[in-house]
């Protein structure tokens, strides 16, 4: 549900009621872009919904990555993933740019995307529901998933194009993070959010500390 709730969050969105089919949401095209247009359509977005200011600087950590908020004034937020596409990337924006994450896709490397096919997972997830990055390159699934989709398994992009902004691995990580926040805390901590390599569980863990 991340995405939805980013865009909820990011939009202002107060007393909705979600009626769903299915347990998973419509991944679509990987990022909160459908969500948002539905919202915008509807005509009740608003200003980003914020929880309350952490009293004192708070961290948490997992093996991965971490999490910093200092409190401020102003909300700004600073995403740091060291696994991007060519390298280590970031995003950063205060408030009002936080709309520039919505488009941000989500992405998996081949290995990951290959395991998980294996295991059963990721039935309904195609080349069109985000981005596929080259992998380790180290089995028959991977090589196997390549020549499925006819793509050159040593270029770094397999399926999703360009980019759609600079940073968009960082950026999609940091539309999570909304997401997630606004779960467990309903809405972003008002401060200095900074984090590097910070998934789910760790988010989690930053929602229970800070709750």
């Amino acid at each position: 549900m991340e995405h939805l709730l980013a865009a909820v969050c990011i939009l202002g969105v107060e007393g909705w009621i979600l009626e769903a089919e299915h347990e998973d949401l419509p991944l679509f095209d990987g990022s909160a872009s459908m969500w948002e247009n539905a919202i915008l359509a509807t005509g009740l977005a608003g200003p980003p919904l914020l929880a309350p200011r952490p009293a004192v600087v708070f961290e948490c950590a997992d093996a991965r990555g971490w999490i910093r908020i200092r409190p401020s004034e102003q909300l700004e937020l600073r995403m740091t993933w060291t696994d991007g596409v060519g390298g280590a990337e970031s995003w950063s924006g205060g408030a009002s740019e936080l709309g520039q994450l919505l488009k941000a896709r989500t992405f998996v490397r081949s290995h990951d995307f290959a395991r998980a096919r294996g295991a059963g997972l990721l039935v309904g997830v195609g080349p069109d529901s985000g981005r596929l990055l080259r992998g380790m390159l180290q089995d028959d699934a991977e090589m196997f998933l390549a020549a499925s989709l006819g793509v050159d398994p040593s270029q770094e992009v397999w399926t999703g194009g360009p980019a759609r902004q600079a940073g968009e691995c960082a950026a999609h990580k940091a539309l999570d993070l909304i997401g997630d926040f606004h779960l467990g805390l309903g809405g972003i901590p008002l401060g200095k959010i900074e984090a590097m390599d910070s998934g789910h569980f760790l988010h989690l863990k930053a929602c229970q500390g800070l709750g």
